[in-house]
């Protein structure tokens, strides 16, 4: 590219490609594709209209562009931001929205004014172009290296036989994360939790009572469910973030999966993981529920989360509450 070209906004591009990138790369055993294509076009239209609604108040396509970047750097990473305030100011004012909004608001108009004085912004053009140019080739190298790292991963294969072929009956599993179990509910919250092992039971389930986990996250356990053995502890002791993507591995090239479906099985995932190549459901929007990996750290998903959510509850929008409680 000729040096004189460097100065466009191409970060206007650039820096929501590397944000999706980064979170696609981060959570790549989760997060299909398609649903980081759909999150980045999302963006990259979003920050095309702020740049007009900018343009149309200074006429200056360079200021235009880095506003509205600037407004895109608030939603990426607002959740960061937030969580740094609430660590050394839990108390304070200073985390509330209250005073993160106004304050934002102030600062959006004191860059504006600060920008619209400067003739020249081609330096800091080629600044952000060059900056997110090269934070995207990181993240590329590190995706590069989870695929090649993925491809290689094999599993050994399970060919036991459990029914003969033709006896296929349908075969369920429900896994409730985060659930304490029948008797840890009774016996420390004094919580009777018949009725819905009851209905379980009348639908044919098997429920096991006395449950207990020999993992501390759940991406051990199902790995360990869908392979039907131990994981290996070598792949366990770890830190986290080495030893978590292992389990991702396992929980996609599963061999339990791998029998069913050799077996003439058609398997359905309604989990959050992608399980024997098949992506998490979506939550019936136009983007993957998958992609809230990526924008839950957002401004919109905190805000959402944190402020409309109570909103919704003090006026009683049922159709916000049942959107927000169950859609997957």
């Amino acid at each position: 590219m000729p040096p004189w070209k460097i100065k466009y906004p191409f970060f206007l591009f650039l820096f929501p490609i590397f944000f999706v990138l980064h979170g696609f790369t981060e959570n790549f055993y989760f997060v299909s594709v398609k649903s980081a294509l759909l999150v980045t076009a999302g963006y990259i239209i979003s920050s095309l209209v702020l740049t007009a609604i900018f343009y149309f108040f200074s006429r200056k396509i360079m200021l235009a562009s880095i506003m509205a970047s600037f407004i895109v750097f608030f939603q990426f990473f607002f959740g960061s931001i937030h969580d740094f305030i609430k660590t050394f100011a839990s108390h304070s004012f200073l985390r509330s929205y209250s005073f993160i909004l106004p304050a934002f608001f102030l600062c959006s108009v004191m860059l504006f004014v600060l920008l619209k004085k400067r003739k020249d912004l081609s330096k800091l053009a080629i600044y952000l172009n060059i900056l997110f140019a090269v934070l995207i080739l990181v993240d590329v190298f590190s995706l590069v290296r989870k695929i090649i790292v993925n491809k290689n991963f094999e599993n050994k294969t399970f060919s036991r036989a459990i029914y003969n072929d033709g006896e296929r009956p349908d075969i369920y599993i429900v896994l409730l994360d985060g659930y304490p179990g029948y008797e840890q509910l009774k016996n420390g919250l004094g919580y009777d939790n018949d009725s819905f092992l009851v209905q379980l039971a009348s639908r044919n389930f098997n429920t096991i009572r006395k449950t207990h986990s020999n993992y501390l996250f759940t991406p051990y356990s199902i790995a360990s469910i869908l392979n039907m053995e131990y994981v290996d502890s070598n792949q366990i002791n770890d830190t986290r973030e080495k030893s978590i993507p292992n389990a991702f591995r396992f929980i996609n090239n599963n061999k339990l999966i791998s029998f069913f479906k050799s077996k003439g099985y058609k398997f359905y995932n309604y989990s959050i993981f992608q399980v024997a190549g098949q992506p998490a459901p979506t939550g019936g929007g136009v983007v993957p529920a998958n992609a809230k990996l990526i924008n839950g750290n957002t401004f919109l998903s905190r805000f959402e989360k944190d402020v409309l959510f109570n909103i919704a509850t003090e006026l009683k929008w049922r159709w916000f509450l049942n959107r927000s409680m169950y859609q997957v």
